[in-house]
């Protein structure tokens, strides 16, 4: 993957400088001199050497790039991990992994902001589960029309997206339809809290890491995200509650492990308790866990508390999904 591109000001011999990055490969520079008929001299030089030796060296199980239809005759962009010893007549556990913003592009052969799930993943895939990751509508990259699809309901074309990931990751892939998880945050957290309350005949467990369990509390903080998708709440009433995973808490019927910051300044920490207290009055109690870190931020700071949650989805994972 190339980004970035810049060109240097001498103009006799410019310079081309770009970024380069594989799935596998975090970014490094390049350059490369540019002739007056816009051709390239020579090969790409690499100037830049970031990467440890001991992580070049890692041999991971290459994701495949896949396209997934949806129930409207779409195509998902996504990313497939298998087990290295992958065989289709055996059935394995699968996990979701969902990305954050809503509005980022995750299908990509490059490097990217969620490299510590990428490793996670890579784990997981070690430990016998086919991970899937896919661009949902809502996603950049893939023109207007799919960007608005989600405008008016979060987690709607969007659910359903993930919906017909699983069909065909059961149909395709040798997955359990009984052993699905998911786990994302942010939005992703979101997403996981929508499937594993509305569709728990998909879903056998969830992890919900600092999500968005109700937009009038996001549309406080971040009202400018929250407008352009769905408008003011007093005046879009339907959509908001539509929207909100917390709409259907009465619902929950499988685990869901929520994992949040306290003093998050992004998703504020009242989303998750809130939705702790609505499900402790509802005596959902033995259908979901909850982990709170007292001073961490919607990014987590300390690698302890990165490790900490990852450990803890995991944990979750073998326990409810093997």
């Amino acid at each position: 993957m190339k980004s970035n591109a810049q060109l240097s000001e001498d103009s006799s011999e410019p310079i081309l400088l770009f970024e380069n990055s594989r799935w596998n490969e975090p970014t490094e520079l390049f350059a490369i001199k540019v002739l007056k008929n816009r051709a390239y001299k020579g090969f790409p030089e690499r100037i830049t050497n970031t990467t440890p030796r001991t992580f070049e060296k890692i041999k991971w199980n290459e994701p495949k790039f896949i396209d997934i239809p949806s129930r409207d005759g779409k195509v998902i962009k996504s990313k497939i991990y298998l087990p290295a010893d992958f065989d289709k007549k055996k059935k394995y556990p699968m996990v979701i992994f969902v990305h954050g913003a809503g509005y980022l592009q995750n299908t990509i052969n490059g490097w990217n902001n969620y490299y510590r799930e990428f490793m996670f993943n890579e784990m997981l895939t070690q430990k016998g589960y086919v991970v899937l990751d896919i661009d949902y509508r809502g996603s950049a990259g893939y023109g207007r029309d799919w960007r608005t699809d989600v405008h008016d309901f979060l987690g709607g074309k969007d659910y359903e997206d993930h919906l017909d990931a699983i069909d065909h990751a059961v149909k395709n892939y040798a997955v359990d339809a009984k052993r699905v998880g998911v786990y994302g945050g942010s939005y992703g957290g979101f997403m996981a809290g929508m499937l594993v309350m509305r569709a728990p005949d998909k879903i056998a467990a969830a992890a919900a890491l600092r999500p968005v369990f109700d937009w009038k509390n996001y549309f406080a903080s971040s009202p400018i995200y929250t407008l352009e998708r769905l408008g003011v709440p007093d005046k879009n009433v339907e959509a908001y509650k539509r929207s909100s995973p917390i709409a259907y808490a009465e619902n929950l019927q499988k685990p869901l492990l929520i994992l949040h910051g306290l003093v998050d300044d992004n998703v504020p920490a009242q989303d998750s308790l809130q939705l702790i207290e609505k499900l402790i009055r509802l005596e959902k109690t033995p259908y979901f866990e909850a982990m709170l870190y007292p001073a961490e931020n919607h990014g987590f700071t300390r690698p302890t508390s990165w490790t900490d949650e990852y450990e803890r989805i995991f944990g979750f994972f073998e326990k409810h999904l093997k």
